[in-house]
């Protein structure tokens, strides 16, 4: 059976088991932590896309993993005071609330039962790059679009139908490709950024083709570039250790 936890770092993630944890698959890990501790370091990850974590409560031991949850229970140790999570499919989207109008041009999926469900089959879409739905719980429909944002356009839309808007993160659009110590110099460079507003700029930037972003956590800079490479290694007075991401768009324009 899965859980569904209400506490405030664990708000989208699922239990998939109780009474168990990993017997491999983990990427990093870290002891003495509270679970909402664990749920947070999952959610703030930079390294990887972290999908899932075990949780031990006896010690706090803490185990992210970039791995979706096996159905498979040979696949976990029996142990009493541990339980496994993952990421609910809605973790990396936004809802919009409101009666949102349907772009005829929308991929339709049919008995869609919850919005989780929709979201799984956006993620999963291999004919469109589905960056938002909108679902329509009355009628079990889910319309998958290729546009991050919410149109209020009536031309060209099916407006009958009440349906709830999600958007993906625009992080993701990218990926993680390395670390490092970099200079802190760029084709655009901002401060105090968080790494989900460095992917936006990265985005949205007006007038700008910017196909990959370093972001860097101590100092909050979000460097924007119009190469796939993290920029120069070369040692300077002004560096700082950063994580690169590409944009993994076929088109480099916002849709």
């Amino acid at each position: 059976m899965t859980f569904f936890k209400k506490t405030q770092a664990l708000a989208k993630y699922n239990r998939k088991y109780t009474g168990k944890s990993f017997k491999n698959n983990i990427d990093t890990a870290y002891s003495q932590l509270s679970i909402d501790d664990c749920a947070k370091a999952c959610n703030e990850e930079l390294g990887f896309e972290c999908i899932s974590f075990d949780f031990c409560y006896l010690h706090g031991d803490c185990r992210l993993s970039k791995s979706k949850v096996s159905s498979d229970p040979v696949d976990f140790f029996d142990s009493n005071e541990c339980d496994v999570y993952e990421k609910d499919s809605l973790f990396h989207y936004n809802e919009y609330p409101t009666k949102s109008y349907i772009d005829k041009k929308d991929l339709k999926v049919e008995n869609i039962k919850t919005a989780s469900d929709c979201a799984s089959k956006c993620d999963n879409q291999r004919d469109i790059h589905c960056r938002s739905f909108n679902f329509c719980p009355e009628l079990s429909l889910c319309f998958l679009s290729e546009n991050h944002v919410l149109s209020d356009s009536e031309d060209g839309f099916i407006d009958d139908l009440v349906c709830s808007h999600y958007w993906r993160d625009y992080l993701s659009d990218f990926s993680f490709t390395s670390s490092a110590n970099i200079s802190l110099e760029a084709d655009l460079v901002f401060s105090g950024a968080d790494v989900e507003q460095c992917s936006f700029l990265c985005v949205t930037s007006d007038g700008f083709n910017c196909k990959s972003f370093d972001y860097c956590p101590q100092s909050k800079k979000c460097l924007l570039n119009k190469g796939l490479k993290p920029n120069s290694t070369t040692p300077t007075q002004n560096q700082d250790f950063c994580f690169n991401y590409r944009n993994e768009k076929k088109n480099f324009f916002l849709k």
